[in-house]
């Protein structure tokens, strides 16, 4: 089971489900009842994290998806194997595959969350990287490693990143108004 609480202290997530991966969705506000919010039939949840104030970012393999509790609407960002939210919780970054060049490679994506406050984006960075493994402090760079002869971490400034990512990535589909996913 997993218990943290978000950035503002509004909400308190309660996941169940397998050991290595959680089924169920509760997000409780304080004093209040456990509320089922998002469930799935896949290999959901062993990525989850929160982005201010108060939006829940996770992984239902291979789909990052975004639940905001207040409204319980659960958002498609696309498809990435794993994700890390930035510091400032603007960015959610993780790996995809390489595209229809190099299908086999990996290549790490960084998302914009919050679309309302910028044109959607979503940048690519260079090369063929194995995982995004954090952002800088500041939120203005993705941290990913990878192996090129030794195993080696990266820092890219997302200035420097390209948009570019395949068209599925760039979209956002809202799933539904009660958070519960299609055939659920």
């Amino acid at each position: 089971m997993v218990d943290c609480r978000s950035p503002d202290g509004t909400w308190q997530l309660k996941a169940r489900g397998r050991t290595s991966s959680f089924l169920r969705l509760f997000l409780v506000q304080s004093g209040q009842k456990p509320v089922l919010m998002y469930r799935s039939g896949n290999a959901c949840c062993s990525y989850i994290g929160w982005a201010r104030p108060h939006l829940l970012l996770y992984v239902d393999y291979p789909e990052v998806m975004s639940l905001d509790p207040t409204t319980r609407k659960v958002t498609n960002f696309g498809s990435l194997g794993d994700l890390v939210v930035s510091p400032n919780g603007d960015w959610v970054a993780g790996y995809g595959p390489g595209g229809p060049g190099d299908p086999t490679a990996t290549t790490v994506y960084v998302l914009a969350v919050h679309s309302q406050s910028r044109a959607e984006k979503c940048l690519v960075v260079p090369g063929s990287w194995g995982n995004a493994e954090g952002f800088t402090p500041d939120s203005k760079a993705v941290i990913v490693s990878g192996v090129h002869h030794v195993e080696q971490l990266r820092q890219f400034s997302l200035a420097s990143l390209h948009t570019g990512c395949p068209a599925a990535d760039k979209t956002r589909i809202p799933i539904n108004s009660q958070g519960f996913r299609s055939g659920g």
